[in-house]
Parts: C-alpha cells; structure tokens; sequence
C-alpha cells in the first residue's frame, strides 16, 4: 500500500507547492474527503467484511457488530447482503430480504408486543446500528452479513486502504491544491482528471476475477466452442 506520506510527494511534485505552510494539512484532508466521497459511490473489494451473529429464540432486533478492518471506520455503513439458517444447521442457508423500516413499521406494527407471535425471519429492516426482523424469531438463528465500511481518515504513518485509488487520489490532491490557489483550469483539469480515474478504478474493482470480457464475431465464437458447422448443418439443415 502507498503511504500517505508517498502520496503527498506526488502531490508536491506536480504543483510545486509542497514548500507551503499549510500543503501538508490541505493535501491530507483532500485525501480523506476523496476516499469518502469514492466509497460512497461504490463498495471497494477493501472495505467488504462477513462477520455471523447469533440470533436467540424471541429475538426481535439484533445490535450489528463492530468491525476490525485496517484502515477503515469500526462501523457498518452499508448492509450489501444478509442471510440466515438454524442455529446448529437443519436448513439450508437462505437471503433475508432488506425492506426500508417505514415498510417494516407498517407492514408489521406489533411485531415488538409482549404477545406478538412468532415467526421464522423473512424481512429485515436497518434502523441505525440496530436490525429489526418482521416478528419476534421462532428459535434460535445464526445471521450471516456481508457489510462495507467507510474509510477512516489516514495516520500520519498510514497508509491508502483502497490501493487502486492511488493515482485518483494524487489527482485530487492537485485539483485540491490549484483550487486554493485560484489556479482554476489547473484546478479543474485535475478534478475531471480524479473522476475519470475514480471511474476506472470502480469499473476494475467491480469485475469478476474469472471473467474474460471480450466480443468477438460469429466465426471465432463457432472456432472458439469447437462446433463443426458440418454437423450442426446435418442435424439442423437450416443452419
């Protein structure tokens, strides 16, 4: 990982005002607010954890869990996908559905009585920190999430948690540094400059590792599966 330090350099050699009172200070906020606004936009490889809480008979809510990943903030920003099954196994695991919580209220308004009845989990709903099921959990669950967490602000020693930000990162801090200068066609190069490289940077984090992604004409998609048009034609005279 490039660290905060190394990326500030580059910053500096760009401009040329590393020399600045106030450069460091400018340049590191530039980079915090850079990575926030990124993760906003798009759940980077780096910030995704799977953590499993358990889930007692009756339970209503549950408290989500604080999370340990270096670099980023301890708290759940975005729930991507949540499943459960019976605790100790006997079932297949299967989705929760994510409904928003006005849904949820509506839906099932006596869901925290005393007296409300039982069910097995179906829908879920996020309230701040705290997960609300439909109704009160028949028996004991074992609840799995898939949560991304919003980066926290670089240490001094630290380093960039999302590596392929690197190069938007250095863009932002120009475009951040001509823009407190007033240099504004500096400034505003770089900041289109940061966006197109923040664009590649999701476009190559959101591929699959095992996709190949390549458009190729008739014929070398028939080479390319070993068909033999011969037979293909004497099973289907048409083709």
């Amino acid at each position: 990982m490039t660290t905060r330090a190394e990326l500030r350099t580059r910053v500096g050699r760009r401009t040329g005002r590393s020399a600045d009172t106030d450069f460091d200070d400018v340049v590191n906020a530039a980079f915090d607010e850079f990575l926030n606004l990124a993760s906003l936009q798009h759940n980077f490889k780096e910030s995704l954890a799977i953590t499993q809480v358990e889930i007692s008979n009756g339970d209503v809510t549950f408290e989500l869990p604080s999370i340990t990943l270096t670099g980023f903030s301890t708290l759940v920003h975005h729930v991507v996908s949540i499943t459960v099954r019976k605790d100790g196994g006997g079932e297949f695991t299967r989705p929760l559905r994510m409904r928003p919580y006005t849904w949820l209220d509506a839906a099932y308004p006596d869901r925290q009585r005393s007296d409300a009845i039982r069910m097995r989990p179906f829908f879920v709903s996020r309230l701040g920190t705290t997960m609300h099921f439909q109704a009160p959990v028949d028996q004991a669950y074992e609840v799995r999430l898939t949560t991304a967490q919003l980066p926290a602000a670089i240490a001094s020693s630290g380093s960039n948690p999302i590596p392929t930000l690197d190069f938007a990162l250095v863009a932002y801090g120009v475009y951040v540094v001509y823009d407190s200068v007033e240099a504004e066609a500096l400034a505003n190069r770089n900041l289109q400059k940061s966006m197109a490289l923040l664009n590649q940077a999701t476009l190559s984090d959101s591929r699959e590792p095992a996709m190949i992604q390549k458009a190729v004409g008739f014929e070398e998609a028939v080479n390319g599966y070993r068909f033999n048009l011969g037979d293909l034609q004497g099973i289907y005279p048409d083709v």
